[in-house]
């Protein structure tokens, strides 16, 4: 028996490592997509086994041409049969997965599936909670279904409407499953009283802006930081100048605030904190974090921009953690 584990972030490496020692399952494959560097060295940094097996995925990189049908569908080949290589060469017969809402991660699906090899949902981030509860990918719009049709004559397609063999979870959720353990590393810090846990939204979500993202942490600050120093913790999709600019920009309105330093995982940081208030937008972390330091407090922007994004994706987030994760506490706008 060979497992292979789709590694894409932290989170996803702290699961599949944490269901290996609590199974005792050896000898398995860590998969890692390779669709940012500075986030594979991140992760790469974080495997402490010496016997770790590691294979690089490169990413699907489609080609926007209108022409590039015949290349994207080449492209979407060859990348299977680089998969269907991995499956046979490693023995694999479990594929350790989220749900397939990344073209990559469905190439994965499809060749196990076709393979006969068990697949397996954990956990990942959000997207692993969300079942049945949002339209994300859906295609409801005339152009997202002819975006959709399109995909699917190339070889793929993503979203929620894919089903496992097994579910691997560390919470509870509404179908049979292996409970997991997390594990989780002590980590020398600074008095961090007060931590903020960015990520791109400006980026991800239309109608937001990074103003936008300056408006909500300074709600988080005023309503929870009680003066204290306010340490931001980028995601690792931010880049320098973002992270220069936001930290300029809070410096400026009066919030001393600077960048946590970390190559460790967020829940590696509340974990190691002593009592503190914590904050972010619809990272899984809040969702962990009374489970991971009792003495943390989590607190959520997420009500302050969710109007803002055009997709609606905010507000099914916003609905859901306001309504499954009471130990978040909400923070709204004034307006």
């Amino acid at each position: 028996m060979c497992n292979l584990y789709l590694i894409r972030n932290l989170l996803s490496l702290k699961a599949a490592l944490s269901i290996e020692n609590q199974y005792e399952y050896n000898n398995s494959i860590y998969s890692i997509i390779n669709y940012n560097s500075d986030v594979t060295s991140l992760i790469v940094d974080n495997i402490e086994c010496d016997n770790v097996n590691i294979k690089y995925t490169e990413s699907l990189n489609l080609s926007n041409d209108i022409f590039g049908f015949i290349g994207n569908r080449k492209k979407v080949r060859q990348n299977k049969g680089k998969i269907k290589v991995i499956f046979s060469e490693e023995k694999i017969t479990s594929l350790f997965i989220t749900y397939p809402i990344h073209f990559d991660a469905y190439l994965y699906y499809r060749v196990a599936k076709e393979m006969n090899i068990k697949v397996c949902f954990f956990e990942e981030g959000p997207c692993f909670y969300r079942k049945g509860s949002t339209n994300q990918y859906k295609a409801i719009t005339i152009l997202d279904k002819i975006k959709r049709k399109y995909f699917l004559s190339i070889g793929i397609d993503r979203g929620y409407d894919f089903f496992p063999d097994e579910w691997y979870s560390s919470i509870p959720i509404d179908v049979e499953h292996y409970k997991v353990k997390l594990q989780y590393r002590k980590i020398l810090l600074d008095d961090v009283r007060c931590l903020f846990l960015s990520r791109p939204v400006s980026e991800d979500c239309n109608g937001v802006s990074v103003d936008d993202e300056i408006k909500a942490i300074t709600l988080f600050y005023q309503r929870c930081c009680n003066e204290n120093f306010l340490y931001i913790k980028f995601h690792p999709r931010e880049n320098e100048n973002k992270r220069k600019n936001l930290l300029r920009l809070l410096n400026g309105n009066g919030i001393p605030c600077g960048e946590l330093e970390t190559n460790y995982s967020s829940e590696d940081v509340i974990y190691s904190l002593k009592e503190s208030v914590i904050g972010g937008y619809d990272t899984t972390t809040l969702v962990y974090s009374n489970s991971i330091n009792s003495l943390v407090k989590a607190y959520s922007v997420i009500a302050s921009i969710k109007d803002l994004d055009t997709s609606g994706f905010l507000n099914e987030c916003y609905n859901e953690y306001k309504h499954k994760y009471t130990h978040i506490t909400m923070i709204y706008s004034d307006l």
